[in-house]
This record gives C-alpha cells, structure tokens and sequence, in this order.
C-alpha cells in the first residue's frame, strides 16, 4: 500500500469496523488480507491512535500473546513506532511483550516482541528491573557471544542489538531534557 494513502483511512471512518473484524474472529486464523491491511494501517501515525483507541490495543495484545499470532504481533509492532499518545499506552504491555522472549517460542513471534520492545523509548519505563525480573539479560548476553550467531543477517540478533541501543541511549539520556 502506498504510505500517501494510509492517512486517508484515518477520516473515512472505516478503522473501528476492520477493528471489529479482527476482534469478531475469536481464535480463528485472520484472513490474510484483513491482517495484511490492519499491519499496513497500522504504520501511519494517525491511523494508530484509532486502532489503539479504548481497548484496541489491549485486545490486540491479548489475541497476539493467546495464539501467538505473528502478524497481529507486527501490527503491534508498526503500533508501536509512533511517537504521542499511542507509545505511552504500550507502558501496561511491556511485561506482556518481555515474557514472551525465550528459546521455546517461534523466532518469528519473538523478533516481533524484540522489536515492539525497541521501539518503546517511554520516559521513566524501568528497563533494568524489566530486564531482571523477565531474566532476560542472560539470553540477551547468550545471542551476543561470538559464533553464536550461525548468519550474519540472523534476524533476532539484530533485535537484540536495536533493543540494547535504544535502551542504553534511554539510560544514559538527562532526565530532564532527554539529550545523551
């Protein structure tokens, strides 16, 4: 989909329906092309604050996280890029996204948790005790040891490695005025 035709999706009113079909499915498998479109809409600012508006983003985090969806997780994902409102609102869902990073799940849904992860550059989020009480330092650390990694394009290593720089960067920003 062309990126100048996703805001207009915004003013059309049609967001709260595709919304309504997703949620509708139950535990059904989504139709490609419902989730396909909601992951496109979903990387426009404007666009994501509607689909997170009241529930939506809880409801998304809880058919994502039930079923291990992959692609309703990089719905959250495109969510999870925009700065305002709708990042703040993905505060309550950090524990849920942490919990799911382990050797047992799929890579896929993994690589979409790192991600959504990296992208939550929320102030006063407290990424060492998330970090500690999701033991997620000791597979962090694991993925980072030479020869570890078997491709140099291994999609989760670069995860870890976004996640570990947009959250050193959050460490080390002044408080107050947020510069490095």
């Amino acid at each position: 989909m062309d990126d100048r035709f996703k805001s207009v999706f915004a003013d059309t009113g049609c967001i709260p329906q595709l919304m309504e079909m997703v949620f509708d499915c139950g535990e059904e498998k989504l139709e490609v092309e419902l989730i396909s479109l909601c992951i496109n809409l979903a990387a426009n600012k404007s666009n994501a604050q509607i689909i997170c508006e009241g529930n939506g983003l809880k409801k998304l985090m809880k058919r994502a996280v039930k079923l291990k969806d992959v692609l309703v997780m990089k719905m959250i994902r495109n969510l999870s890029q925009h700065n305002g409102p709708t990042k703040s609102l993905f505060k309550k869902h950090v524990g849920d996204l942490a919990a799911q990073i382990s050797d047992e799940a799929a890579e896929e849904f993994v690589i979409e948790c790192l991600g959504t992860l990296a992208n939550l550059t929320i102030p006063n989020l407290d990424w060492a005790l998330v970090l500690e009480e999701y033991k997620l330092v000791p597979y962090l650390k694991e993925r980072l040891k030479p020869g570890v990694c078997v491709c140099v394009c291994d999609k989760r290593l670069f995860h870890v490695g976004y996640l570990l720089n947009t959250q050193y960067v959050l460490l080390k920003a002044d408080p107050a005025t947020g510069q490095v």
